[in-house]
């Protein structure tokens, strides 16, 4: 694929400045950026469940105008439609259609995984910025061409990590990169479930419903026969369109750690497990660890939007990373809860979730009373789905544009090519190639069907 920029040169074209103006926005003549007053033409490509969830949160904006979505399920379709509550919006079995329309200015793309980056890219292809829920991709290749398209077209673009918003995660950051927590050599994530032994069974193939066009469905993936568990939510559980529990949630628990640390890359990673718990039809691991070692941070790294601050402090050969997933019971790994992080400092320790974190000092480390002297540096989030309709506006870079959900996401992908292969995996960041076994690169990248495949750009 020759669309792939690299991080310094993409960082050059698009970071902290406006893009170029006269990008076709709105009715579809180049009229640079928007006025504060100017409607925002929105196309919604997925309306499933998360789908559901993202046009309610972007409904809520009053300068927000839904004026088409797209989705192969009928029922989806009128149930957007319902929502929505215009006469005018028009529903489509094709995401295709919904890009010809010229006054879109945006689409927001909910569909499962396997469809993320193809439909993302021919919406920037088509003059779109995107909004695209995590995780953003299905393989590293296809990663490589939505940050080269959007990079290459000036499109605004964020990856849907909500959590990313929150204030709770913007003072860990301030937290762990004040130094506090001294040197960080070990950061551990982990989260847990009770799955029943039977898991999601294993029900016969059967006709799709009505109005489920299943050939569209699977569009770039193998065509298999139609199973109520390979579609709708329990898709994710199923290599040919997800990545798993693995999947679901990496994003948004390592999105702390990658943003906290000031990295976005590991060097290596190793994992190993199996679905060992339920006996159902499902293929991902319900059983799962990986492990990645990171360099010491440096200044190139992207590390989010923390306001000027350092990265973390590490150890000189840098710190490891570890992810383990176990759904055999819902109590956790700890105390704390059945999902976390955990920064592991030389001062003292820093755990943290979705909506809480906490710190425990070492005894000749530092007072908690000492956390009160670390300042708000790292400016508190408007809305994840606000940023991004303030930055169509502006043209600015949103905190979790594609790059950043790029690198993210491929941390899942190398977790999952390790247990694929069985061997630790050497990688390097700058070039995004594994150097220690040729072999397992085609797995950065995988078969396309039915006439699809990653669009140039």
């Amino acid at each position: 694929m020759s669309g792939k920029l690299s991080r310094r040169h993409f960082m050059r074209r698009s970071t902290g400045t406006a893009m170029a103006a006269g990008v076709g926005l709105g009715t579809g003549v180049a009229r640079g950026v928007l006025g504060a007053n100017d409607r925002i033409n929105v196309g919604f490509i997925g309306v499933g469940g998360m789908g559901t969830g993202t046009l309610g949160g972007f409904l809520k904006h009053d300068d927000v105008a839904v004026l088409a979505v797209a989705d192969v399920y009928e029922k989806h379709r009128e149930r957007a439609k319902n929502r929505i509550g215009r006469p005018d919006v028009t529903m489509h079995n094709d995401f295709r259609e919904l890009l010809d329309r010229k006054e879109i200015d945006a689409v927001v793309v909910s569909t499962p995984d396997h469809w993320h980056a193809l439909a993302s890219i021919h919406a920037m292809l088509a003059g779109k910025d995107v909004y695209c829920e995590k995780p953003l991709t299905h393989r590293i290749a296809e990663g490589q061409a939505m940050t080269a398209a959007a990079a290459r077209h000036k499109r605004v673009t964020q990856m849907g990590t909500q959590i990313h918003a929150k204030d709770n995660y913007r003072r860990v950051v301030e937290i762990v990169r004040s130094g506090i927590l001294g040197k960080i050599s070990m950061v551990r994530v982990w989260l847990s479930g009770k799955n029943p032994p039977q898991g999601l069974g294993k029900p016969a193939d059967e006709a799709p419903p009505p109005g489920l066009d299943w050939d569209l469905w699977q569009g770039p993936a193998k065509r298999r026969p139609y199973n109520v568990n390979r579609c709708i939510f329990n898709f994710r559980f199923f290599w040919d369109y997800s990545n798993g529990k693995f999947g679901d949630f990496i994003c948004h628990y390592c999105d702390l750690v990658h943003w906290a640390m000031g990295i976005d890359a590991p060097v290596s990673a190793s994992a190993t497990g199996d679905r060992l718990i339920a006996d159902d039809n499902a293929e991902t691991p319900d059983v799962f660890t990986a492990i990645y070692r990171y360099p010491k941070p440096g200044p190139t790294s992207l590390g989010g939007p923390t306001g000027g601050l350092p990265p973390a402090e590490t150890p000189d050969d840098g710190f490891v990373l570890s992810w383990q997933h176990s759904m055999a019971s819902a109590t956790g790994l700890s105390a704390w809860g059945h999902y976390g992080v955990c920064f592991q400092g030389t001062n003292g320790s820093l755990m943290a979730d979705y909506n809480r974190h906490e710190v425990f000092p070492d005894k000749k480390g530092f007072s908690k009373k000492d956390l009160k002297t670390i300042p708000e540096s790292v400016p508190r989030s408007k809305g994840h789905h606000r940023e991004f309709l303030d930055n169509i506006r502006s043209r600015q870079l949103c905190s979790c544009h594609f790059e950043y959900g790029h690198r993210l996401t491929s941390l899942m992908h190398l977790g999952n090519i390790a247990l694929w292969t069985g061997k630790t995996l050497a990688w390097d960041p700058k070039v995004e190639r594994i150097v220690n076994d040729a072999d397992a690169n085609q797995h950065l990248t995988k078969e396309y069907h039915n006439n699809w495949g990653i669009p140039s750009v």
